[in-house]
């Protein structure tokens, strides 16, 4: 009988300790935010004298707007083209 209250003593000073021990450990928030560096990665090089495509056409509908924007079509439909040929470069339409 002693040495189960022996025992008991022990096992609860063990405890106790190992819960004052515990109180002392920071553990990290679940909401704390992990900064990670990104893997460095491949160089990329880019050479202008070396031409693997050419685009030899910049292209449109001929009905650019005139289904979305049908109110006054007639009205903006020239300054829209005249800036898609003069502004963007269009030069080419589909029919």
């Amino acid at each position: 009988m002693k040495a189960t209250r022996i025992g008991l003593a022990a096992l609860l000073a063990l405890l106790a300790s190992g819960l004052t021990a515990c109180d002392r450990i920071s553990l990290p928030s679940p909401f704390e935010e992990k900064i990670r560096t990104p893997p460095l990665a491949d160089a990329i090089i880019l050479d202008p004298t070396v031409t693997y495509q050419t685009m030899v056409g910049w292209e449109t509908t001929a009905g650019i707007g005139s289904v979305d924007f049908i109110v006054d079509f007639l009205k903006w439909s020239g300054a829209a083209v005249d800036l898609a040929v003069n502004g963007l470069g269009i030069n080419r339409v589909r029919l």
